[in-house]
């Protein structure tokens, strides 16, 4: 994600190239990244040593993680407004603005990651654990209604049957992916 992220930005720099798809590419790889040296570290170094290298993973992914929903949310209202020039612009930036305001709660969350004694992310992040499940169900619901939406707008019988069977498809998925994030 961060390697197609440099790519776009490379190819179209900030001004033509989405900054919602892009910082979705790069929370998304973030998120990875973060996972991927927290993995590492179990497998080279062990657990209970370079406990630096931990806190710093954990805040590398659950940064990237609390910036996913909003910026989820963001990129399927800037899709929306791209293919119907109907849309009510006005309301994305307000919901755009709402959606983000989780985020006030991030600089806590990442200070508790750091703190000492080092423990789980969950262990640490507890409280806001549930909060963040149904903010983050909620905005896949968002995400599938707009995909469902857009999927209506096409004829199914035109030349646009294939954007018409993506948006149903990617609807669907974000709305089961937000189903087992509700089961989990």
């Amino acid at each position: 994600h961060l390697y197609l992220c440099l790519m776009v930005y490379r190819r179209y720099g900030l001004r033509s190239a989405e900054i919602a798809l892009l910082a979705l590419g790069l929370s998304t790889g973030l998120w990875h990244l973060g996972n991927f040296a927290v993995a590492i570290h179990g497998l080279l170094v062990g657990p209970s040593r370079a406990e630096w290298w931990l806190k710093a993973s954990n805040v590398v992914a659950y940064a990237g993680l609390a910036f996913m929903p909003p910026v989820l949310s963001h990129a399927h209202f800037r899709v929306w407004e791209w293919l119907d020039k109907r849309s009510p612009r006005r309301l994305f930036k307000l919901l755009i603005i709402a959606g983000y305001l989780p985020l006030l709660s991030l600089p806590w969350a990442l200070n508790k990651l750091l703190s000492e004694p080092y423990q789980t992310p969950i262990q640490k992040l507890a409280p806001l654990l549930v909060p963040f499940i149904i903010w983050f169900v909620a905005v896949f619901v968002e995400c599938a209604a707009i995909d469902w939406r857009l999927a209506r707008m096409w004829p199914a019988a035109n030349e646009a049957a294939r954007e018409r069977g993506f948006f149903e498809v990617f609807g669907t998925s974000v709305a089961v992916i937000g189903a087992a994030f509700l089961v989990t």
